[in-house]
């Protein structure tokens, strides 16, 4: 994402307070023993940004499909496996804010506004 500039909506997106649900901080961030900090910050980052990528394509959108290698949460780093999430924005209940919500791919996210 090495843009100059951006349009008034892709800025927006960039703006938004970022959620991600139970599941999707599960299987994309956490990890068991990590081997340091800056691990578990990685792949708080990496998720971040390809969210943000996603939703670039498309900056009126309300909801972005895209994917990440990931090793598991497990901490098992023999393989990485593919992960299937999603960015939506959701506008706050009575407000005129919005959140950018991260989600696995086919989770239920109704009521996510937090």
């Amino acid at each position: 994402m090495s843009r100059k500039y951006f349009t008034s909506e892709q800025a927006h997106v960039l703006t938004l307070p970022v959620v991600l649900t139970e599941k999707a901080w599960r299987e994309a961030v956490h990890i068991e023993q990590p081997k340091s900090l800056t691990e578990v910050a990685q792949r708080l980052a990496y998720t971040l940004k390809a969210a943000w990528h996603a939703l670039m394509d498309d900056p009126v959108a309300e909801r972005a499909e895209f994917g990440i290698n990931r090793f598991p949460p497990s901490g098992d780093r023999s393989h990485k496996r593919f992960l299937a999430l999603k960015a939506e924005r959701k506008r706050l209940p009575e407000s005129d804010s919005w959140n950018l919500v991260i989600s696995l791919k086919f989770e239920d996210t109704e009521g996510t506004n937090r």
